[in-house]
């Protein structure tokens, strides 16, 4: 997690490329963070009013399988 530049919290998340877009193309409350976005990143603002909870829960349980090692993925239901 990180501040932004006008104090706000964020966090990035791994997405398929797809997602990515999908997800990008609805603006608040999802960005392209620099560095990480073209590897297939998207930052979230969690102070945004339009912020889904259980949808940020979903990207977050995916982002965990696209990145976690498989010894881990393994434990997963």
């Amino acid at each position: 997690m990180a501040a932004d530049h006008d104090g706000g919290r964020t966090v990035c998340m791994k997405a398929g490329r797809d997602d990515q877009q999908a997800l990008l193309s609805h603006g608040q409350p999802f960005f392209y963070p620099a560095y990480v976005g073209p590897k297939g990143w998207i930052g979230i603002h969690l102070r945004s009013q339009t912020l889904d909870w259980d949808e940020n829960g979903e990207l977050l349980r995916e982002s965990y399988r696209l990145v976690a090692p498989k010894k881990l993925l393994a434990g997963l239901n």
